[in-house]
């Protein structure tokens, strides 16, 4: 009978060994796949946020290293006061990392492209553009952002850059992950739902998954081949991907009241604060391609044509929805579409983040859409409803959102 203390000793020396090879396997994997920088850190407003004075290198989607810089108000943005600058008017963005694109040099972005681009044309000679760009946000968070930070800035235009790849499914507490806040509607009004954080969740996605090669590339791997393992990362908050199948057209009518509403109250609290409000409709790269002429399309996975179809239903309501509105808007795809038919790529790999062109055309669409509402900043506020609530620094613990 072997002792106690023999199975002991031969324990320890498979994790040493085991220990020993993953540590080598890591070296060299990231070799293969250097380590990205972790930017974000738990939040218990946006449930995530990023580090202000934060300074690293971005490795994805680029074939050089970008330097990415995060001011002291946690923005991917040039350091701006609160204070607007006598003089001057301001456009706020707000969106996802489309926005912030980690990809591409700061000047490339498409806010300092539109910021660049108001002061050249003489519409704006002292126009700013504060770029609200946070990785994984949906417009529930876009909303809170504008609450707690965004209307410290003293916007004259706020923009909503809705990124239809994800957006939809994140703004509403059944689908979104449980990490961050999310809504629903109750009796005609929205209801938030604050972020759900776990120690063992946040341990994993910020010290193991977003840190380890190893556990890069093992997500690479399993992730792609077994759905119902990247859905389930996706629901803990691990991860953050793009659907793969379609839900129920019950669950989905609910996502697109929420999302409606959700854009409602950021027109309404726009206007109230003097701002005027305007939304510029990213199409999904992996949808948006079945458009392409087939060379795009090359040696790309099948998508799910149900899902693409249920897609199309959703984009085309939301339309409909900020026409109902009178919101002014403006859908990028036809304008994609025409860039990618003349070689121009505005995705990365068809499906991935902005390209620098991507950030460049955007601009083009945001100026013809923002520069006109910049004639007479302010007049929005006189189409507030007299009496109109609007709360702009409520407590976290508060849910009520007026809708």
């Amino acid at each position: 009978m072997v002792r106690f203390d023999v199975w002991l000793k031969r324990l320890l020396l498979v994790g040493f060994t085991t220990l020993l090879g993953l540590g080598a396997i890591e070296i060299a994997l990231r070799l293969v796949y250097p380590v990205e920088p972790v930017f974000l850190r738990d939040d218990p407003v946006y449930g995530n946020f990023y580090k202000p004075g934060m300074k690293a290198h971005w490795l994805r989607e680029t074939d050089e290293p970008v330097l990415v810089e995060i001011n002291s108000k946690a923005l991917r943005d040039v350091e701006r006061a609160y204070e607007k600058p006598p003089g001057s008017v301001r456009v706020l963005v707000l969106g996802d990392s489309m926005v912030g694109g980690f990809n591409v040099p700061l000047e490339h972005l498409l806010g300092r492209r539109l910021e660049h681009r108001l002061r050249a044309g003489g519409r704006a000679p002292a126009a700013e553009v504060v770029s609200a760009g946070i990785q994984g946000f949906s417009t529930g968070q876009e909303l809170l952002f504008l609450r707690h930070e965004g209307l410290k800035y003293q916007p004259d235009v706020i923009v909503l850059v809705f990124y239809e790849g994800n957006d939809f499914l994140g703004n509403y507490a059944e689908t979104a992950a449980r990490s961050r806040p999310s809504f629903s509607l109750e009796d005609g009004e929205l209801r938030l739902h604050t972020p759900e954080t776990n120690a063992w969740v946040l341990f994993l996605r910020d010290k193991v998954l977003a840190r380890s090669a190893v556990a890069q590339a093992l997500r690479r791997r399993l992730f792609h081949r077994f759905r119902a393992l990247e859905n389930a990362a996706t629901e803990a908050g691990l991860i953050i991907t793009v659907p793969h199948e379609p839900r129920s057209e019950k669950t989905m009518q609910e996502v697109a009241r929420v999302t409606n509403a959700l854009i409602a109250a950021l027109d309404r609290e726009s206007r109230a604060a003097g701002a005027r409000f305007a939304v510029l409709m990213l199409p999904g790269g992996r949808s948006m391609r079945e458009r392409l002429p087939p060379e795009y399309r090359e040696g790309l996975p099948p998508l799910n044509p149900s899902l693409e179809e249920q897609n199309r239903r959703m984009n085309a309501a939301l339309v409909g929805f900020l026409r109902g509105e009178a919101i002014p808007h403006v859908d990028a795809v036809e304008r994609f579409l025409e860039e990618v038919a003349q070689g121009r790529e505005v995705y990365v790999d068809v499906a991935g983040h902005l390209t620098s062109h991507g950030h460049q055309v955007v601009a083009e669409l945001l100026y013809d859409l923002v520069s006109p509402m910049l004639d007479a900043p302010g007049a929005a506020s006189e189409r507030a409803a007299p009496g109109t609530p609007v709360a702009t620094d409520r407590p976290a613990g508060d849910n009520r959102v007026e809708p």
